[in-house]
């Protein structure tokens, strides 16, 4: 099974970034799933446009049904993607974590805002869950409950002392929504909301 992992803004490797988060998901969910963890265009200075362009380019190689996670501002380009475009048949659910809402106060940058419709969109989408640590000092945990609010059918997961990078913490249960939403046919009907 492949899972394609979009990593946060910001310099990754090493301890930097979604580095430690991917590390971690990749010891919780072993050899038996393909993790494609791309790095994206220019992490220092993310462009909203490229970044959409390569996430079409990272799923277009995908052949297999996949689960998308997406770290921050990875999980926000990821929402923005499948509400500017579509949802693949193939994608069997979503995992967002310290993703910002952008348009929240403070975070008004037109460039990442999602689309006026995309609780619509996004209701394609067979399974949705957010993370959010109640510590995260970059992206308040007041972005989690807005997300709530917007898609009210999505699953809202609001731990505490993972901070905004997840990293030197256990992700068993973030590995184990992966693993749930891998477990299910990929034939499935769409279920529409809303």
């Amino acid at each position: 099974m492949d899972l394609l992992f979009l990593h946060s803004a910001g310099p990754q490797g090493g301890d930097d970034g979604s580095a430690p988060l991917l590390r971690a998901l990749r010891h919780e969910l072993g050899d038996a799933v393909r993790i494609h963890a791309p790095i994206m265009p220019q992490p220092d200075s993310p462009d909203a446009t490229a970044w959409d362009e390569a996430v079409e380019g990272h799923i277009a190689k995908l052949e297999q049904p996949f689960v998308a996670i997406g770290h921050s501002l990875g999980g926000s380009t990821l929402l923005r993607h499948f509400a500017l475009h579509t949802v693949p048949q193939r994608l069997l659910g979503m995992i967002c974590i310290a993703t910002p809402f952008w348009g929240a106060p403070d975070w008004e940058v037109p460039d990442y805002a999602l689309p006026a419709n995309f609780a619509q969109r996004l209701a394609a989408l067979r399974r949705l869950v957010f993370y959010h640590s109640s510590d995260d000092q970059d992206v308040d945990v007041s972005h989690l409950r807005r997300y709530g609010a917007e898609l009210p059918w999505a699953e809202l997961r609001e731990v505490g002392g993972r901070g905004h990078v997840f990293a030197g913490v256990t992700v068993t249960d973030i590995a184990d929504d992966a693993r749930t939403m891998m477990a299910a046919p990929s034939t499935a009907a769409v279920q529409r909301r809303g």
